[in-house]
């Protein structure tokens, strides 16, 4: 927020949208390698800070981080809308996002078990992320507001 100061340059908001569009890839690498450890070690590492009783479900380990990695996926999103002043854009997506989580969550543990959680989180996450995706595009791309990995010059 600081570099983007009051929104009056240019330069100032494409230089805050490049340092989150960075921040935002550091994020996504981060999580595709701690859900790949997952995927390797779910059993692993369930059984180190858990017990035996639960590495049955060890096999959700991987999924239930790619649920959460959406979330926090579309969060890091919305930063690039409140830069722009823009907070209100993500209460629909938040609102929706968050009744599908605990409507899809619902129905499918009733339906499928554990496996619905994850599912149900997933998918919640997924439209929120690609929402929140949208939402960012919108703002970025609106005049008088650089695209974050261009130049404001052209």
């Amino acid at each position: 927020y600081q570099r983007a100061g009051d929104l009056s340059s240019s330069n100032s908001v494409a230089f805050a949208n490049k340092i989150l569009a960075i921040v935002t890839g550091i994020y996504i690498a981060g999580a595709i390698i701690i859900i790949s450890i997952f995927a390797l070690f779910h059993y692993q590492l369930v059984l180190l800070v858990s017990n035996i009783n639960f590495v049955s479900l060890s096999y959700l380990l991987p999924g239930l981080t790619v649920a959460w990695a959406l979330f926090h996926l579309g969060q890091m999103l919305s930063v690039f809308g409140l830069v722009a002043n823009k907070p209100r854009n993500y209460i629909l997506p938040k609102v929706i996002s968050s009744i599908i989580a605990v409507a899809s969550t619902f129905y499918l543990s009733a339906r499928i078990g554990p496996t619905g959680v994850v599912w149900g989180l997933g998918g919640a996450g997924l439209i929120y992320a690609l929402w929140c995706f949208m939402i960012a595009a919108k703002v970025v791309r609106q005049p008088g507001m650089p695209f974050p990995l261009r130049n404001s010059d052209g």
